[in-house]
């Protein structure tokens, strides 16, 4: 058991992606359900429970009941530009890049942006950071658009799930990163509940209270420091 949770911490389960690969069959899909006798369940930052845990996939990504994951997520105080840069990905999809160049015209977060007629985008910010990015990036990134190698990951975490599932002692809580992760958790569940109050709360990650959940997992702790975010800026 011990092996096994360590190969979960070493994100063993993850693999190398392409992000612009799309599937060959667009209307590919499966779902399977999985029942973990878990005390307390987080996907991707987000509570939820275990018994069932539904995992889909399709054309539109991979889903562990309903939440969303391989999505990024936002930096601090990137969630603007985030939303631009997925709605100028989403209108070069559909109209091309004069669609694109409209919906960055019409934002204020952008200085100047070039728009290729294969969808890469090159951008100066209004705070003066330049970069290069692209449409397909974009909206792989947002789980939007997903390739052979996402249905390897999402297999590879469903198989992960399976193994936790057959464990003979259940994990006291349930921790499934954004990016497919599988960490069972021992000892106190309440503990592990204050963890994750204290990071959605906003609170520094480095005085983060006893518990199950290591201060220097930087994986976990995005998720649930995007989740928090998301939940004050309401």
């Amino acid at each position: 058991m011990a092996i096994l949770t360590l190969l979960f911490h070493l994100g063993l389960l993850l693999g190398p992606r392409d992000p612009v690969a799309v599937l060959a069959n667009p209307d590919i899909a499966w779902a399977d359900t999985v029942r973990i006798a878990a005390e307390k369940t987080w996907v991707a930052g987000t509570a939820t429970g275990s018994d069932p845990l539904v995992c889909a996939f399709s054309s539109r990504g991979f889903f562990i009941n309903g939440i969303p994951m391989f999505v990024k997520p936002p930096l601090p105080g990137q969630e603007g530009i985030d939303s631009l840069e997925l709605a100028a990905a989403r209108a070069f999809h559909a109209g091309g890049a004069e669609a694109a160049r409209r919906v960055f015209a019409a934002s204020d977060l952008v200085d100047t942006v070039a728009v290729s007629e294969n969808g890469n985008f090159r951008m100066t910010r209004a705070d003066g950071l330049s970069y290069d990015t692209g449409a397909d990036n974009i909206l792989h990134d947002h789980g939007e658009l997903v390739g052979e190698a996402d249905l390897a990951e999402a297999e590879r975490t469903r198989a992960a799930l399976e193994t936790v599932a057959r464990w003979s002692r259940p994990p006291a809580a349930l921790i499934i990163t954004s990016s497919g992760s599988v960490i069972p958790l021992t000892g106190d569940a309440g503990a592990a509940e204050r963890q994750v109050n204290f990071l959605l709360s906003g609170s520094d990650p480095d005085s983060l209270p006893p518990g199950p959940i290591w201060k220097d997992s930087r994986d976990l702790i995005r998720d649930f420091e995007a989740v928090g975010r998301r939940s004050r800026s309401r």
